[in-house]
């Protein structure tokens, strides 16, 4: 990431002054480790329900359509035997469960779409723990160089329970970013003449640059 990039995140990180102010990291970092396990933990348990639901439909789906199968194969002998009126006595009872069947295919539908976006969503996030978990080690070595560089205190830890854990580890490694963008900017002041840090004004100096050449002459 570009210095004038990271000066951005410092300008918007600064918004938040008396929330960030308070915030350590490290701590936060890892709350929002545990609070991505816990999401990732509820949505397996949500799709081990839905697809046990699914297996629970197709079973009943399955013994509808043998009851189904069963009375037309009943009403095919009578009507071998030319007893038509058993026929429609087999055919009206094979029809409730005929209907069931319908209604049962018509749920399974439903729920395959159900359970085709919760494991898409179940993948995403497994990605994104991932992810995240990766970077975390490489964050906390970046907070503690640029923490031992600014001597910088982080005490409290505010703000992890209006956002989700992702957001919130996201945001943790905007700021390292921009503590690091902090700690480069401090390299390009210099001291004045009374032992204060401050930016040089170079517009300033030309200005006197100038003043001296007309009085020169």
């Amino acid at each position: 990431m570009s210095f004038t990039s990271r000066l951005s995140r410092l300008v918007r990180a600064n918004a938040n002054a008396l929330v960030s102010s308070t915030e350590d990291p490290a701590k936060i970092l890892d709350q929002a480790l545990m609070d991505m396990q816990g999401e990732l933990v509820s949505l397996r348990q949500s799709v081990a329900r839905a697809v046990a639901s699914q297996k629970n439909v197709e079973a009943q789906l399955r013994q509808a359509c043998d009851q189904v199968d069963q009375w037309y194969e009943r009403a095919s002998m009578a009507l071998q035997q030319g007893d038509e009126e058993l026929a429609r006595q087999a055919l009206a009872q094979g029809k409730p469960y005929e209907d069931t069947a319908q209604t049962l295919r018509r749920q399974l539908e439903s729920q395959a779409v159900q359970v085709e976006d919760l494991q898409r969503n179940l993948r995403k996030l497994e990605g994104k723990f991932a992810q995240a978990q990766a970077k975390r080690s490489t964050l906390k070595a970046r907070i503690q160089s640029v923490q031992a560089r600014k001597h910088l205190g982080w005490d409290g830890v505010r703000g992890i329970n209006t956002e989700s854990a992702m957001d919130a580890f996201e945001r943790m490694e905007e700021k390292v970013e921009a503590m690091e963008a902090g700690t480069a900017t401090a390299a390009y002041s210099f001291p004045n003449p009374s032992g204060d840090w401050e930016s040089v004004d170079l517009e300033g100096r030309f200005q006197e640059l100038k003043a001296r050449l007309r009085s020169s002459k």
